[in-house]
């Protein structure tokens, strides 16, 4: 079985039509729904029902974070008793957390089945884009009267960028429509540059030999989520 989040990577592509009839043209979350779906970030609960107001799992959000990032491991053991190698979670939540994207909720248990509040959702974004560089600076910072201290700081990055309303109920449910959303709001968002290489003098460039055949240039896919070929239901 696959994952209701994905599977194999792809480059980013143009929006195709959804085959799930619980997300139609002029929803308020139509276009995050074919943008993570065209994308490859994020698959049905069956081949039919997306359930955008479905809540979140922390397995779910760990198999996008898994397959964004283009991770082939697989996983043979597992740390936490309610992560039962097999599942079609087990590698990605095991992934998450070695990763440090995501923290089990104490030592030998992980939760994958549970839902995640708005600003844990916000905070593993968070985190996960300062891991790739990007500046989550804000310049008029926004005090979240309802998210806990430990959230205040990416709560405000994301009334920053507009993923969050300034008066959210942080420790409501996330949902399936909103981790789309952020996803799309955040695709655009860069890192810092990796330093230029070195350069090699002129002179010091030694003439090619003859060459036999013309140079070709490969481009390099970005890691997403593919559309599971069988969609496993929330259990």
């Amino acid at each position: 079985t696959t994952t209701p989040e994905g599977g194999e990577t792809t480059t980013p592509v143009e929006p195709v039509a959804l085959p799930f009839t619980d997300v139609k043209e002029g929803d308020a979350c139509y276009a995050a729904v074919q943008y993570v779906y065209a994308n490859k970030l994020m698959a049905g609960t069956t081949d039919t029902t997306f359930e955008p107001e479905a809540s979140l799992q922390r397995a779910m959000l760990a198999q996008i974070l898994y397959n964004k990032e283009g991770a082939t491991d697989v996983a043979t053991e597992s740390a936490y008793t309610d992560v039962e190698i097999g599942r079609w979670y087990a590698t990605s939540c095991l992934w998450a957390a070695d990763k440090g994207l995501m923290n089990g909720v104490s030592e030998t248990e992980f939760a994958p089945k549970a839902n995640l509040t708005v600003e844990q959702l916000v905070k593993v974004l968070y985190d996960y884009a300062k891991s790739k560089g990007v500046d989550v600076t804000v310049e008029t910072a926004t005090d979240v009267a309802t998210a806990s201290d430990w959230a205040k700081d990416a709560m405000s990055w994301a009334v920053s960028l507009k993923l969050v309303a300034a008066d959210v109920d942080a420790k409501a449910d996330a949902t399936r429509a909103q981790v789309a959303e952020m996803l799309m709001l955040t695709a655009d968002l860069k890192g810092t540059e990796a330093p230029a290489t070195e350069t090699v003098p002129a002179e010091e460039v030694k003439p090619a030999e003859e060459t036999t055949a013309e140079t070709t240039t490969e481009t390099t896919t970005e890691a997403t989520e593919a559309p599971a070929a069988e969609t496993t239901p929330a259990e």
